[in-house]
């Protein structure tokens, strides 16, 4: 055993110097992998971050109110309008107030996340897309899967919806006819109440 070992001690010497010799080579190859695979999910990282950023900082909120409307029906077509015009992240409803019994107190209000558009731009868009569904006079609507049948005298409202006011920071809708029948009820924020939408001043941008 002993005349074995001292003949195989060379082989046995040699192997061993090879394998830590290959182990040596085989190590700073593998912890240079580790190294750029970490160093890409950083770079990755810190793009994904400030792309993220970026988005974030572009984001802006304005307010959109829709007046005069004592459809639910309406209100929710409007809204499906909203959120998905181009530019709009999200239109997250924050009031609303419907009495048909008082036309005029009826309110919708809704935040509005947009970017990639200006708020005049957005309000063109809505009342485009607006005039787009009335001008072809369809009564059934889907809106968030589910069908919306409107009648007659909803189709009339939904046609009387106009923009109304426009700011950086606001935008207001109002279905004109329901400032219209009544004299005695003025055009919101106490505006003198005008026979043709026409002579509305600052009735928005068409």
């Amino acid at each position: 055993m002993k005349k074995l070992l001292r003949e195989y001690l060379p082989c046995l010497v040699k192997s061993t110097i090879t394998f830590f010799v290959v182990l040596s080579l085989i190590l700073p190859l593998g912890m240079t992998t580790q190294s750029s695979h970490a160093s890409s999910d950083a770079n990755e990282s810190v793009n994904g971050g400030l792309l993220k950023q970026s988005l974030e900082s572009q984001k802006e909120v304005i307010t959109l109110k829709l007046q005069g409307v004592t459809s639910y029906e309406l209100t929710e077509l409007f809204h499906n309008l909203v959120k998905t015009t181009p530019g709009v992240i999200e239109a997250r409803r924050c009031h609303l107030n419907l009495d048909p019994k008082s036309p005029q107190a009826c309110s919708v209000e809704w935040k509005i996340t947009f970017t990639d558009t200006t708020p005049f731009a957005l309000e063109s868009e809505i009342y485009n897309r607006l005039k787009a569904i009335t001008n072809n006079d369809p009564a059934v609507h889907v809106v968030n899967g589910s069908e919306i049948t409107l009648s007659a005298s909803e189709l009339t409202a939904l046609k009387a919806i106009k923009p109304w006011q426009a700011t950086s920071r606001s935008l207001r809708f109002i279905q004109t006819q329901t400032f219209a029948k009544s004299h005695k009820s003025p055009w919101p924020h106490q505006r003198h109440h005008y026979q043709r939408w026409s002579d509305c001043p600052n009735r928005g941008f068409e």
